[in-house]
């Protein structure tokens, strides 16, 4: 599964979410100024939501091109010199005025009225949910109404379903004939308490239901305005005056423009007008373009014309209409993050997509959950989803929506709820996530994370399996490279008692940058409580969280303890006040634990035996410096203590029920694009984002090995295997009979191929005279 990332700024949603997770969530998007030519597909985003009435609105853009030989009787052409763009050089800066984006298709879904009864229970079977979110205009909040069933029926929605019910993530317009935008949480429940026997209501579907719908109208070939949520698809006639053979796409710096071929050159360039101007440009330069009808489709394996740009600006498209999910073919999803993304709740969908076939789902990551859920039913074989990306891009987000999925379809044993799950992913994400230039969350170590099911596919257990974790950035927190969340969460959040018992008090300067905000500090308090109530949930022990605050704790002190520069051999702590409470915080003396920090001696003999050992088969002579000393022995410990707590988390969902399991990997997304972020000056990459940057381009490999060569391998096996039988004379005649222009000699040639080694080889010469 491929996951794009986009270049926007994601802010916090502030409403009534079913569960929230022990850890608040932080993943949101730095603002990228480099990326501009790089994000095509999200670009002039957060200006064209400004004007929309609804969040799922969109105001069509325009496309100006200067008409910029107007003024003249004749058609300009110009002549585009320079070298054929080969391999991945950077596109063509045309210098034309008017190459701009194609227009994005605004969200064209329906608005409902709907006329609701009283149940026997007294109310109309719907609850209000306000969600508030950053609004662009002023930078102020802004409010959007959800009226949400308070029973959702599994499976695609009914056709009576869109005219007489409420279906999940339906944005509430008006009420009575009154508009919600202006109205209190007391005036609307005012207002559906004050209606009589019936209530009238105004709603807008989320996008991932029109498309549900509409898929399901297109299946069934009926176009009943009252059976679906979309008003109409994207005008196919805009185009109608350039033929469909002709209309290509030109890449440029500033994206791509729809341009009209005129004729394919001798050379290896084209002839293309945009506007009133005729141009030269390289074959290289223009891509085929699709027809229209095709531009919001749900695969790339759909469109009639595969390429790069027809593929990005199909992605455009989707985005632009709130669809964030593309398929690949049967085996890959592209996501797309967004704002709203978060605003709708996922939970509600689960129900909408349990059950269903392939052919009956949109793309959606519940309809990839569902169909490998499907697909472990039927044959109890273990599956893996990998998750790929850039940093930032919201693997780790997709995760939690799959494994929401799989918890909520095979939960019904109720054995390991997503309560639970989301307990345990938010004690490792503590640990293991971080503040980076790309992602206030990102992950900072790899982990598959396994489910297991017996053998009536119900979900029994769940496992951590976690690597290289980025311990060494222990060292070098500055600016928004900071340390693992847990230190700030145990540094704002500790209570008088706990503090005092870890005398964090005492250190002044600690090597982690505390939080100024306030804002910042309030959340970091709430996330510890929350990390608290998380771990005495999956069953740890007090002692067993005191010793996890011990360590913390004993690690602030040893940064803050500093060394004197040198030789590690003959170094010691500088402040030995600070030494002495890490000491006791980690249980040994002072003196143990300098010995064991520089000069690798603890209380048995085996370990200063590895050290020497290690010292004759270094590759380099230079004797370790003190600081490099301290901050590795930090980040070991840290390590052992990340490792120690996954351990102890996989004990709490641990059983021996698992008959299959579906596994998840997850780990830090690439840094290639670095230069994304803002800032005048980036640090260099160290052997972590080498490390990272490696896995990225293996599970990349696989991808490519997996979808690509393995298939192409198994049917080139078969085509071996058919070319290697042996076949008669008269399956030989029939087989060249269907090649055109075959003649005699040609069948002669082909009988001696196939016989030419064969024992009857004698007697076909002799029946042909030969």
């Amino acid at each position: 599964m491929f996951f794009l990332r986009k270049g926007k700024e994601r802010v916090h949603t502030a409403g009534s979410h079913g569960h929230k997770p022990p850890v608040p969530s932080k993943r949101s998007h730095f603002t990228t100024s480099d990326s501009e030519s790089d994000l095509n597909i999200v670009e002039r985003r957060d200006v064209l939501i400004e004007a929309a009435d609804s969040i799922y609105d969109i105001p069509k853009s325009k496309l100006f091109i200067e008409d910029v030989g107007a003024s003249e009787a004749h058609i300009a052409k110009d002549e585009v010199l320079g070298p054929s763009v080969k391999g991945f050089d950077s596109p063509k800066d045309f210098n034309i005025q008017g190459l701009t984006l194609p227009a994005l298709a605004a969200v064209q879904v329906k608005i409902r009225t709907l006329v609701l009864h009283k149940c026997v229970t007294g109310d109309f079977g719907f609850s209000i949910r306000r969600v508030q979110f950053s609004s662009n205009k002023l930078g102020g909040v802004r409010t959007v109404v959800f009226a949400e069933p308070s029973e959702v029926w599994a499976g695609p929605p009914r056709p009576d379903d869109l005219k007489n019910r409420l279906l999940p993530g339906d944005q509430l317009i008006k009420i009575d004939g009154r508009n919600v935008d202006t109205m209190s949480r007391e005036e609307l429940q005012n207002a559906v308490r004050s209606a009589g026997d019936e209530i009238v209501l105004e709603v807008k579907s989320m996008p991932e239901l029109a498309e549900f719908c509409d898929r399901k109208s297109r299946q069934s070939g009926v176009r009943d305005e009252g059976d679906q949520l979309m008003l109409g698809h994207i005008n196919t006639t805009l185009y109608e005056d350039i033929p469909e053979d002709q209309r290509y796409w030109l890449i440029h710096k500033g994206g791509y423009t729809m341009v009209r071929l005129v004729e394919y050159l001798s050379d290896g360039r084209a002839l293309v007008r945009i506007g009133a101007r005729e141009m030269t440009v390289d074959s290289t330069d223009i891509d085929r373009m699709n027809p229209a009808h095709l531009d919001r489709i749900g695969d790339f394996a759909s469109l009639r014309y595969l390429n790069e740009t027809s593929a990005v600006h199909l992605l455009r498209q989707r985005f632009g209409s709130n669809l964030l999910y593309t398929n690949a073919g049967l085996s890959s999803i592209v996501c797309l993050a967004s704002l709203e993304e978060d605003i709708v709740g996922e939970d509600r969908l689960v129900s909408l997509f349990k059950g269903c076939r392939r052919g009956q789902m949109p793309a959606h990551i519940c309809a990839t959950a569902q169909q490998i859920y499907r697909n472990l039913q039927m044959t109890g074989q273990d599956h893996c989803i990998a998750l790929t990306g850039v940093s930032g891009s919201g693997k780790t987000t997709q995760l939690r929506k799959l494994v929401r999925y799989f918890a909520e379809v095979a939960g019904w044993t109720h054995t390991l709820p997503y309560d639970k799950l989301a307990l345990a992913m938010g004690v490792v994400e503590a640990f293991g996530h971080a503040s980076s230039a790309l992602h206030r969350d990102s992950t900072r170590f790899l982990y598959l994370f396994s489910l297991g099911f017996d053998k009536a596919a119900a979900l029994r257990t769940g496992r951590f399996q976690v690597s290289l974790l980025e311990a060494e950035r222990l060292g070098r927190v500055c600016g928004v490279e900071a340390a693992f969340h847990v230190f700030y969460y145990l540094w704002e959040g500790a209570d008088g008692e706990l503090r005092e018992r870890l005398r964090l008090d005492s250190i002044e300067q600690p090597f982690i940058i505390p939080y100024s905000k306030k804002e910042d500090k309030q959340s970091a308090k709430e996330a510890w409580e929350r990390l608290q109530h998380a771990f005495f949930e999956l069953g740890l022990t007090q002692s067993q969280f005191d010793a996890v605050n011990s360590v913390l704790a004993a690690i602030l002190h040893l940064q803050a303890a500093g060394c004197t520069p040198g030789n590690a051999q003959r170094a010691h702590f500088l402040r030995v006040t600070h030494a002495q409470q890490a000491a006791a915080l980690l249980g040994v003396s002072t003196d143990e634990l300098g010995d064991a920090l520089f000069r690798g001696k603890t209380s048995g003999n085996k370990s200063a035996l590895k050290v020497a050992n290690a010292s004759r088969m270094a590759l380099t002579s230079r004797r370790s410096e003190s600081s490099e000393v301290l901050l590795s022995f930090c980040a070991g410990l840290y390590q052992e203590l990340f490792y120690t707590v996954v351990e102890l988390i996989n004990k709490a969902m641990f059983s021996n029920s698992a008959f299959s399991w579906i596994s998840v990997l997850d780990y830090p997304g690439s840094t290639f694009h670095i230069n994304w972020t803002e800032g005048k000056a980036h640090r260099a990459l160290g052997l972590s984002d080498l490390v990272y940057n490696y896995i990225n381009e293996c599970v990349t490999e696989l991808f490519y090995n997996t979808c690509f060569v393995d298939a192409q391998e198994l049917a080139c096996t078969d085509i071996d295997k058919r070319s290697e039988e042996k076949r008669g004379l008269f399956a030989i005649l029939e087989e060249e009979s269907l090649f055109p222009g075959a003649t005699d000699e040609s069948l002669l040639e082909r009988f001696f191929i196939h016989l030419g080694d064969d024992s009857r080889y004698t007697e076909l010469q002799f029946c042909f005279r030969l």
